[in-house]
């Protein structure tokens, strides 16, 4: 990686982002690049998949983040992609996998509001004390809340699901109770004897 150039990294990347648009150019083509029900992208098998986060990733840190037009614009963009593809095909398939489509993780609208929001946050330089110290916090938990978090997901759709039959209300109850939850829980298990060593919080 570090004897990578500037010129080769971005056609990694370039390559990356190519196979992130895939599963929408297989609703119009399917085998586009001999592709088959077993390997959904053989062509670009090397290119694929979270590797390319942690690229994009290091490419930041080497040459810095977009610019905030920029970020602002794919920001938008990716939002606004991922509303239009989840409307349009909730109307005309059933099946979770063909709904879930537009947020699914390496899909190009994903990288671009991923990108987006990265390059805005990374350009935040000044946080109050008490606040950087939460946010610091959060992060040494925040593979272990990854990790945990679906369990006590499901315990709050059981309990706040449907209760209004708002979801725009729902959901943010949902997920807010949710990440606290499991952010104290993680605390908790943190204090255990090498725990880091389980939990992944490296502390």
């Amino acid at each position: 990686m570090a004897q990578c150039s500037k010129k080769e990294l971005q056609t990694y990347l370039g390559l990356w982002l190519l196979s992130t648009c895939l599963p929408y150019i297989h609703l119009v083509w399917p085998e586009v690049l001999g592709e088959c029900y077993w390997n959904i992208s053989p062509t670009l098998y090397y290119f694929t998949g979270f590797v390319g986060y942690l690229l994009l990733g290091s490419y930041a840190k080497k040459y810095g983040p977009a610019s905030i037009p920029a970020a602002v614009t794919m920001l938008f963009l990716g939002y606004l992609v991922s509303v239009l593809v989840f409307c349009s095909r909730i109307a005309t398939v059933d099946t979770a996998e063909a709904v879930e489509l537009s947020w699914q993780f390496c899909v190009i609208n994903m990288v671009m509001m991923v990108w987006g929001l990265f390059s805005l946050l990374v350009r935040i330089n000044h946080v109050p004390a008490v606040l950087a110290k939460v946010i610091v916090d959060i992060s040494i938990c925040s593979y272990a809340m990854y990790l945990g978090h679906i369990m006590l997901l499901n315990f709050y759709h059981q309990i706040f699901g449907g209760w209004t039959g708002n979801v725009l209300f729902e959901i943010p109850v949902i997920a807010i109770c949710t990440f606290i939850t499991v952010y104290f829980v993680v605390r908790l298990l943190r204090k255990l004897p090498k725990a880091k060593y389980w939990l992944g919080t490296n502390d």
